[in-house]
């Protein structure tokens, strides 16, 4: 089951402030704590005796067991969280990058269009301009082969079409 570290980190609070540090000499163990370091929290006989003699607060006993399970899931789940960070990183770079890419190309693909678009637009000018040179007899169609004249009557329909269409 899943700790709750929100509740972990009340039972840290709760706590006497540290700096924790322990010290031992040949006959006990102690445990200091306070923000002076000078609060003894725990002191406990190395020899005769197997109890503590001085006990810690309820607080930083409570602390103290829960820190046995606590503190291990909280660095696991830190270590997955900072990899699933790396991992959204790379992922959020790699998806710039694509974005970037993908925009140069509609960039490039606009200015193509827009060429074609200028191209199209003198061709059509011209095509008016040659169709109207034989609508109005000032070039015969009589001296091309049978394909052009086809051309000439595709380009006349296509040209009607567009005026119809835009």
């Amino acid at each position: 089951m899943k700790r709750n570290l929100h509740a972990d980190f009340t039972l840290c609070e709760a706590a006497t402030p540290g700096p924790w540090f322990a010290q031992n000499n040949a006959d006990t163990w102690q445990l200091f704590g306070g923000t002076l370091g000078v609060m003894q929290l725990i002191k406990a006989p190395k020899h005769g005796t197997n109890y503590a003699e001085y006990w810690p607060e309820e607080a930083d006993a409570e602390f103290i067991a829960q820190a046995r399970e606590g503190w291990p899931e909280a660095v696991r789940r830190a270590i997955e969280a900072e990899a699933e960070v790396e991992r959204l990183h790379a992922f959020i770079e790699h998806e710039s990058e694509v974005a970037i890419d993908v925009t140069l190309e509609i960039e490039r693909l606009k200015a193509e269009n827009a060429r074609n678009v200028g191209t199209v637009f003198e061709l059509s000018g011209a095509l008016a301009g040659i169709i109207g040179l034989f609508d109005h007899g000032r070039l015969h169609s009589t001296k091309m082969s049978i394909g052009v004249d086809n051309a000439i009557y595709k380009a006349r329909e296509a040209l009607r079409n567009a005026k119809a269409e835009g």
